[in-house]
């Protein structure tokens, strides 16, 4: 996807415990470098899924980063980076 424009897959987020259990029902903050992103909380799904959809700011890295409400960012952590084509990484789920 361009720089600027909505990427043409949604960011998909899922909640889950270290033995890999979702957990439902929580609030999923993206945290942005730049752009646009829908929706603006989400709430994790049966699944612990959340779907966002970005549309990037026009820096040449633009980063989103995931929180979930009451759980400590030490324990939790995803971003994701859009340069050039999408790459999603993750630093780490406890």
């Amino acid at each position: 996807s361009a720089t600027g424009a909505m990427l043409p897959e949604p960011i998909v987020v899922r909640v889950t415990d270290a033995n890999r259990l979702p957990y439902p029902g929580l609030r999923v903050v993206p945290i942005l470098s730049a752009g646009v992103i829908e929706p603006a909380v989400g709430i994790s799904g049966a699944d612990g899924s959340v779907a966002f959809r970005w549309q990037p700011g026009g820096a040449p890295n633009n980063r989103v980063r995931f929180s979930v409400e009451g759980i400590s960012p030490n324990d939790l952590g995803v971003t994701a980076v859009a340069v050039g084509r999408p790459l999603l990484a993750s630093n780490g789920v406890g």
